[in-house]
This record gives C-alpha cells, structure tokens and sequence, in this order.
C-alpha cells in the first residue's frame, strides 16, 4: 500500500478533527440542533475551511456514520482470524457487537434516528459493513457444520438469523437507552437461542 504524503495525512487529521466536533455535539443535542457554525467553532476551525472537507452537514453526519458502522464490523471480522472453536467463535461475534453499541450509544442513538435520512449513501455503507460482517457469521457456521457443532445444514439461513438478532436487538436496546446489564443480557440469550436452542 503506497504511504499517505505529508499533506494527504494533514487533510485526514483534519477531517478527524471535525467529525470528533461534529459527534460530540450530535451527541449532545441532536443533529438537527446543530449548525455548521457550532461544528466550526468546536473544532476550532472557520466556516469555510469546514466546506473544504465536507459540502455539508449531511456529509459529516454520513461519514460518522460510515466510521462507526466500519469500527465495529471491523471488529467483528477480526474475530474470524482467531484461532477459537466455531461456537466461540459465534458467542465472540455475538458478544462483540453488543460491546461496540454500547462503546458509542449516544451517538448510534442519533444515527438511528436519522436513518431514513441516508438513503443510497446508507445503502452502500450497508453493503459494504454487511459483507465484512456476514463473512465473518459464515465462516464460523460453515465451520461448526463441518465439525457437527451445528446440526442444521443452512449456513445461509442461520447467517441471517444471527445478524439480524444482533442488529435489531441493538437498536431496541439504543431507542430504549437500556442500561450496560441489558446489552450482556441480550448477547447471552442470542448466543443461547442460537447455539443451544430455545428447550
């Protein structure tokens, strides 16, 4: 991978720099709430040096977006390089997922409430997070079905099933604003559901 130049690792800091602004201040009192000015000021920059990096605040908002939802998919995928049994494998990506809501609740509580706002750019993060994510739940089902851990044959199905437990369990839990204990409640029950059943 060819390195960044000085001046290109300046430009990603300093979009750094504003979307931390931006986040904490989403965060705080809404999206809606916020203007570009504040944004402007919090980071410590002009107005017009913002709309050098983003053409607005839909674009800053869309990129935290993308940032967060990249974080914690990234954290999942990695999750499939361990050298760990499937169905630990599974109750780790279950468990992780959980644990990386609750990193950034505040902020996902925004993000939820404007997801009708994204629309095709949401559509392509999406894609993109759900193939790290889905590759990750496959390998480790395809896995314990070789190893007759797991007894149904669907790896596809259950891959489905294990992503969209965990991602509407979540944002339950966001919307709720559910306190620590109900995040490791939740993964514990998924990851009994799914790895032992329901009797």
């Amino acid at each position: 991978m060819k390195e960044l130049s000085r001046k290109e690792k300046e430009k990603l800091q300093r979009k750094s720099y504003i979307m931390d602004a931006a986040a904490e201040l989403f965060s705080e009192q809404g999206y809606d709430d916020t203007t570009i000015d504040e944004i402007a000021e919090k980071a410590e920059f002009s107005k017009g040096s913002i709309y050098q990096y983003f053409s607005s605040k839909e674009e800053i908002y869309i990129t935290i977006y993308d940032d967060l939802a990249e974080t914690m998919a990234s954290a999942i995928f990695a999750i499939s390089t361990m050298d760990l049994p499937p169905d630990e494998k599974i109750k780790k990506t279950i468990f992780t997922g959980f644990e990386q809501a609750l990193k950034s609740k505040k902020l996902a509580k925004i993000l939820l409430q404007r997801e009708g706002h994204l629309l095709c750019a949401k559509e392509s993060i999406t894609n993109k997070v759900d193939k790290k994510m889905i590759n990750t739940y496959r390998t480790s089902v395809e896995e314990g079905i070789k190893q007759k851990i797991i007894k149904i044959n669907e790896p596809q199905i259950l891959e489905t099933l294990i992503e969209g437990m965990i991602i509407k369990s979540i944002s339950t839990l966001i919307q709720n604003d559910s306190p620590e204990e109900d995040y490791i409640k939740y993964a514990e029950i998924i990851s009994k559901v799914f790895l032992q059943g329901c009797c």
